[in-house]
């Protein structure tokens, strides 16, 4: 199928002011691939989202923006059956070249991927405070409309210019080792890869990337062998039954925990408390 050019001269997506809002649901989302010569930006207000960006597709949870440069190509669908709200805000060239003039130190690495711009989720405080400047939006007109627009775009690059700060996109690649420092607590070992994904504040789709690069391995086997490695310790160093330490470290079963174990270790976890135990 043909990707379609939308042009903000052409389909009059913009007036003036260089700015087009609109909030979108399952329902309305451009079903066909398609590119643009302007930038937008969209948040997932509420549900998921599979979006789908120069041919690489993720799923994108409330709360994450992801940005889409001129001649990109993408499109949003629905997720299975997950509902899905997102606010879009396209934008021309000559509105990004004003933010460029402020940003455009700490900008230029997030923009310059050839795969596209990576999606990433915002903290809570910063999902509510964008959350609360999108809704105030929609119920202004004309400049007023226009300044809000402007200050949503300011935070939302804010945010960038700090996530991405002067060592560009390759930040978090180079901070893999904080991001797993803070796997050592019990309760993220825990949550797994939810807690992965609030501690980098990445989409799933670029943890995974990142993970793959760096670590040859995904995130979900990562938290694994971290669990795995985490019950082999209780089992030799405490008297904690096993189906306590299957809870502890993120199983809702015994059954599912002792898979994993024997998996490992090629004995279930009461085989190797009983043969460690008495080596210590």
């Amino acid at each position: 199928m043909e990707t379609k050019l939308l042009s903000a001269k052409d389909h009059r997506l913009m007036d003036e002011s260089g700015f087009f809002y609109i909030l979108s649901s399952d329902k309305t989302f451009n079903r066909n691939a398609h590119t643009h010569d302007f930038y937008e930006m969209f948040c997932v207000l509420s549900g998921e989202v599979k979006h789908t960006l120069n041919g690489r597709t993720e799923i994108l949870k409330k709360g994450c923006i992801a940005f889409i440069r001129p001649f990109d190509t993408h499109i949003i669908e629905k997720n299975g059956g997950e509902n899905g709200l997102v606010a879009m805000i396209a934008f021309t060239a000559d509105v990004f070249r004003l933010f460029d003039n402020i940003f455009g130190e700490f900008l230029k690495g997030y923009f310059l991927p050839e795969s596209g711009c990576p999606a990433f989720n915002l903290t809570d405080l910063e999902f509510r405070e964008l959350e609360e400047e999108i809704n105030y939006v929609q119920l202004l007109k004309g400049k007023q409309a226009v300044m809000q627009l402007k200050l949503i775009l300011s935070f939302a690059f804010r945010v960038i210019s700090v996530r991405f700060n002067d060592i560009g996109y390759t930040k978090y690649e180079n901070s893999l080792s904080e991001i797993l420092g803070a796997m050592n607590y019990e309760e993220n070992i825990a949550e797994g890869v939810g807690a992965l994904l609030k501690i980098s504040n990445l989409s799933h789709g670029h943890l995974c990337r990142i993970f793959k690069d760096k670590l040859n391995i995904t995130p979900t086997q990562y938290v694994t062998n971290k669990r795995m490695s985490y019950a082999s310790q209780l089992l030799i160093h405490s008297s904690i039954d096993i189906l306590s330490i299957a809870l502890m470290i993120g199983y809702s079963s015994y059954s599912h925990f002792a898979k994993c174990f024997k998996r490992e270790f090629k004995m279930n976890p009461c085989e190797y408390r009983k043969q460690n135990q008495n080596n210590h």
